[in-house]
């Protein structure tokens, strides 16, 4: 099903009241995909009528966060195109052009009856024997008079004529979708102040910009009846629709920020890799029809399809997400893997490129997150950050201490040339004729020269420290 697009046209419509969480990403992402796979248009459009809750920050927010994942759009902010304005907040004279063209056709009216809520209270519940009115004797009012109250900006809200009925909509995820339309009612499209409201923008926006196709979270399909209703008063064609199920957390409650971070600048932050952020969002809610996880962009451009979108909600996965970016960080190169975690490092780190190339290579297997680098690789640059539970257990309490670490020390100071192959052979001599395991060696070592019992291979730590550093650090703990 909607397999086939012919200048297909999707769009992303956040609305900037906060920042853009993951569940908005993954929408834009599977629009941008979709756009990419079929030669289509991407295009973005910002939903600013709340004027309450909008602000310039959270748009910033949004286009950052959409530059930082690559999700390129080919129409909107700083792109401009055909259909400009794409802020909402510079669209109401074509709202109000189209309000209009309801008025004259019979089809809306103003609700002069029914009193304004009280502030943070809902409108009053629908009055009379017809529950799609609010008010029969403005339902009912000539369009000449509608029209005239239209022409003064009468401060009154402005409903749709909602008919009688059904209506119903094939979603490319949900099979087909009915709804009676007696539960519709007559929709408010301009407030009593001349503001759109979002059920209209939507339908006037995606026409007005030829959008052919709605892919949108699941939360929006209530909001889709009453889309059609006006799709159809103003005799417009409207778009095919596919909704995808929400993310959940791994209670299997809605994402919020008690799972994890939501904001997908977070994980910028955080360092993960933008291309990581983009095969794990995908995999959410989308199966590619094979046993593949880890994906390229340019494979997952050419796998996307709506027939891969599954109809349950897709649960999000933090250890899955580290799983992701240990694999694509393995497989980069050195060189590359430098360039890109330098701006987590302090710059003294990277000072000595040769010595932080050797760095980066040692830890290659053990970076996930770039702002957890700086943590990996302090002892390298800098005095260890000892952990002393470990300093008891392995160095000051260790009951083999006075039987050990002269051997361990001698080993280390008589190694030449001081590499990792000449310690190994030292060690594995000593576990051999000593008969202790090698473990029983090296923790105490571990410990002394990088603080804690976590690190990468311990000959290859003592070879990129060195032997003055690895013997000053052994000797302060070793010396009887």
């Amino acid at each position: 099903m909607f397999e086939h697009f012919d200048n297909l046209r999707v769009r992303f419509a956040p609305s900037p009241t906060g920042y853009l969480h993951i569940g908005g990403a993954r929408t834009a992402l599977f629009n941008w995909l979709l756009a990419r796979r079929h030669g289509g248009k991407f295009i973005l459009r910002i939903e600013d009528t709340d004027e309450l809750r909008s602000t310039e920050e959270a748009v910033g927010g949004i286009l950052e966060g959409l530059h930082w994942l690559g999700l390129n759009w080919d129409e909107g902010p700083d792109v401009g195109g055909p259909h400009e304005p794409y802020f909402q907040s510079r669209r109401r004279e074509i709202y109000h052009k189209y309000a209009r063209t309801l008025i004259e056709s019979g089809n809306a009216y103003f609700d002069t009856l029914t009193p304004p809520p009280a502030p943070g209270q809902k409108p009053a519940p629908q009055v009379g024997i017809d529950r799609r009115a609010y008010d029969a004797e403005s339902r009912n009012a000539p369009p000449d008079s509608q029209l005239e109250l239209f022409e003064k900006g009468a401060e009154f809200p402005l409903r749709i004529k909602c008919p009688q009925g059904t209506v119903s909509f094939q979603d490319a995820v949900r099979g087909e979708v009915a709804v009676n339309l007696d539960d519709v009612g007559d929709i408010v499209i301009l407030k009593r102040n001349g503001g759109p409201v979002y059920n209209f923008t939507v339908v006037v926006d995606d026409a007005d910009m030829a959008i052919n196709l709605v892919l949108r979270g699941e939360d929006h399909i209530s909001n889709t009846p009453k889309q059609l209703v006006i799709y159809n008063l103003l005799d417009l064609t409207p778009p095919k629709f596919a909704h995808v199920p929400l993310i959940l957390g791994s209670d299997k409650k809605r994402l919020s920020k008690r799972h994890g971070a939501t904001d997908i600048l977070e994980y910028k932050t955080q360092g993960y890799l933008r291309d990581v952020m983009i095969n794990f969002l995908a995999l959410i809610g989308w199966n590619p029809g094979d046993d593949r996880e880890v994906m390229s962009r340019d494979e997952l451009v050419s796998a996307f399809s709506i027939g891969g979108l599954g109809a349950s909600s897709g649960v999000y996965n933090q250890s899955k997400l580290d799983n992701f970016q240990g694999v694509h960080v393995r497989i980069m190169g050195v060189e590359d893997l430098s360039r890109l975690m330098q701006d987590f490092l302090p710059k003294e780190y990277t000072a000595d490129r040769e010595k932080y190339l050797e760095v980066v290579e040692l830890l290659h297997d053990r970076i996930v997150k770039f702002s957890e680098a700086e943590h990996l690789m302090h002892y390298f640059f800098g005095e260890p950050r000892y952990n002393e539970k470990m300093v008891k257990k392995f160095l000051t309490d260790n009951p083999n201490r006075e039987e050990l670490f002269p051997i361990i020390l001698e080993n280390v100071e008589e190694a030449d040339p001081f590499t990792a192959g000449q310690l190994e052979a030292r060690f594995r001599l000593v576990s051999k004729l000593k008969k202790v395991g090698l473990g029983k060696l090296l923790q105490p070592v571990r410990v002394a020269v990088t603080g804690d019992r976590m690190s990468p291979g311990m000959f290859e730590t003592l070879e990129v420290l060195g032997k003055d550093i690895s013997l000053k650090r052994l000797r302060r703990y070793m010396a009887l």
